[in-house]
């Protein structure tokens, strides 16, 4: 099946439809022509749909809430079942959702510009979280911590880099250079901490 945005901010899909992946409430299957995706109206800001594994989600414009339906069978619509939905049902535990992506059994969401959370199968440790623990919800803390905990401070790793390296790049490109690095050195860092952090709370 596929999915597209409309200008207004609504949804369509079509195609193949036995698990209700094109969110218009029914099975009916196949959909030969793009239909609207129930429930959401015009408060759509963007969608992703697992063409390989029958389900989408998309974010709502409103408060970046998140919404899933279709294959539900790996906890992957995130509502704490592994039922199918033929409509679009919420993802428990997202608000302020920057992006979202379907994947196969399984979907992450990039949450308030630093975080990252998923839900659903983990068979392959897929969601990132030191286990192979299938999640039902997007209550994923532990990822959560740890990636803020490293990245949140990036801003200031960047500061530190900038003021230790002011005088090594003298000619015309200097500020070009220096930024350059002190982008990847506030990474590096960060990455590292978030690292460090996540290896000491495990059991969170």
């Amino acid at each position: 099946h596929s999915c597209a945005e409309l200008s207004d901010g609504s949804f369509k899909c079509w195609g193949y439809n036995v698990d209700g992946q094109v969110g218009d409430g029914t099975t009916t299957s196949p959909r030969s022509t793009p239909v609207s995706v129930g429930v959401i109206g015009t408060d759509g800001l963007k969608i992703d749909a697992s063409t390989i594994q029958g389900n989408a989600c998309a974010i709502m414009a409103s408060d970046g809430s998140i919404k899933c339906w279709g294959n539900g069978n790996d906890g992957q619509i995130g509502d704490g079942n592994n039922l199918d939905r033929t409509s679009p049902t919420s993802v428990t535990g997202i608000t302020g959702a920057d992006d979202v992506s379907a994947g196969g059994l399984f979907a992450c969401a990039w949450v308030d510009s630093c975080t990252v959370q998923c839900w659903g199968d983990n068979t392959y440790g897929q969601l990132g979280d030191a286990t192979t623990k299938i999640e039902l919800t997007g209550n994923n803390l532990f990822l959560r911590y740890a990636y803020a905990y490293g990245h949140g401070h990036s801003d200031g790793y960047e500061h530190q880099y900038t003021n230790d390296h002011s005088d090594d790049y003298p000619n015309e490109h200097s500020d070009e250079y220096r930024d350059k690095y002190a982008d990847k050195y506030a990474d590096s860092y960060a990455d590292q901490y978030a690292h460090r952090y996540r290896d000491q709370h495990a059991d969170l």
